[in-house]
């Protein structure tokens, strides 16, 4: 976010589910103050452990009987990358989102909110474990804040698969007198597969699973995009890049972990860098061409959910 007067910055960085747990990599503070991991330290994450988050469950039948996968691996890396930090901790202000199933709302982790409030904090490891905890691959995370309050988690993306606009809001609210507002959505990829009606007219639950899973996040995070289109093309103070990059129906499974897989998805990526190389640019250059600004000072009121947007 931008003031065009002053040219002063303040990053503000969101995800959902693997985009949550990325974000989070990049927030975890170094022995020097400064980010742990680099950007392609983090995104290694998977291509490095995925024999280890991607543990199958023996007779979960694909995920339709139990969870796909085991948790015990996926909990040891989210472990061996955060250890004992905390939201608190994070080097940049941090939205991580979640929903919250036994309570029945979605669920937001903000370091600024975890800063000044016990029952906001949470431990990073079990913040990533919250929001990669995919319904049908992972079971729900049961997880505790500082104030040993209990919540049971699942992957965002039910809800919020693209937290683009909840991120925006955020930072306005934070923000709130800055003129210009720069917003840089990277997605994970997008597919060119359709649902045929031959293929599903006749599927009850079992059938419908994944291609409705499937169908919710890719439809919510669409949707998404095009508000934000809508919202910032119309005033010049605004600048919105979305780069989401397309990934053939091959290579468009999230648990592919084979070799052959993760070197696709690898020149995919570069490929994408070449594909956004002017945005990219622009990025850069405003980025670089700014001073920080810091927020507005933040209490937390008494009519303020855990859960709340705020």
């Amino acid at each position: 976010m931008f003031s065009e007067n002053t040219c002063v910055l303040n990053s503000y960085i969101s995800g959902t589910s693997t985009g949550g747990i990325l974000a989070l990599g990049l927030s975890v503070p170094g022995d020097d103050g400064k980010p742990k991991y680099s950007a392609s330290q983090i995104s290694g994450l998977y291509e490095r452990n995925a024999s280890e988050i991607f543990d199958a469950s023996y007779f979960s039948f694909g995920g339709m009987a139990k969870p796909k996968y085991n948790t015990e691996g996926f909990e040891e890396v989210m472990n061996s990358y955060f250890g004992d930090t905390l939201l608190s901790q994070s080097v940049t202000n941090t939205l991580i989102t979640s929903y919250e199933i036994e309570r029945d709302v979605p669920f937001y982790f903000k370091s600024l909110r975890a800063k000044i409030a016990p029952q906001r904090n949470f431990f990073m490891k079990d913040i990533a474990r919250a929001t990669g905890a995919a319904p049908t691959y992972f079971s729900p995370a049961r997880i505790n804040n500082l104030s040993g309050d209990l919540f049971t988690l699942i992957d965002g993306g039910v809800v919020i698969n693209n937290p683009t606009i909840s991120a925006a809001l955020h930072g306005r609210l934070l923000f709130p007198d800055v003129e210009h507002m720069m917003v840089v959505s990277l997605g994970t990829g997008i597919t060119t597969k359709s649902i045929m009606y031959e293929d599903i007219k006749d599927s009850g639950g079992i059938g419908w699973i994944n291609p409705l899973l499937s169908t919710m996040m890719d439809g919510a995070s669409n949707v998404v995009d095009h508000q934000m289109k809508y919202l910032f093309s119309s005033d010049p103070r605004k600048s919105y890049y979305r780069l989401q990059p397309t990934i053939p129906v091959g290579n468009s499974e999230m648990d592919n972990t084979t070799p052959s897989n993760l070197h696709m998805l690898n020149i995919l990526g570069e490929r994408a860098v070449n594909e956004f190389d002017d945005q990219l640019k622009a990025i850069a250059k405003a980025l670089g061409d700014s001073e920080r600004l810091k927020p507005r000072n933040l209490k937390l009121g008494k009519t303020q959910s855990l859960w709340s947007p705020r």
